[in-house]
């Protein structure tokens, strides 16, 4: 549980960040541009984490099935 909140808190940063950079510096590409890289790598981390250990408990219950 402890990695999906790390991962979920570097979206909401990620979210947070852009939403700042909107508002108060709508010209700085720079800040944009690194907010929208924490966002996009922690929603990848996100749903790489989540479809790994729907995976990994999926062969788990076909393995105590059998």
């Amino acid at each position: 549980m402890r990695p999906v909140l790390l991962i979920g808190g570097g979206v909401l940063l990620g979210f947070l960040l852009i939403f700042i950079g909107i508002g108060f510096f709508p010209d700085s590409f720079a800040f944009n541009f690194a907010a929208s890289v924490i966002l996009i790598i922690s929603l990848i981390t996100l749903f790489g984490w989540l479809i790994f250990n729907i995976i990994r408990s999926s062969g788990r219950r076909n393995d105590e099935n059998n």
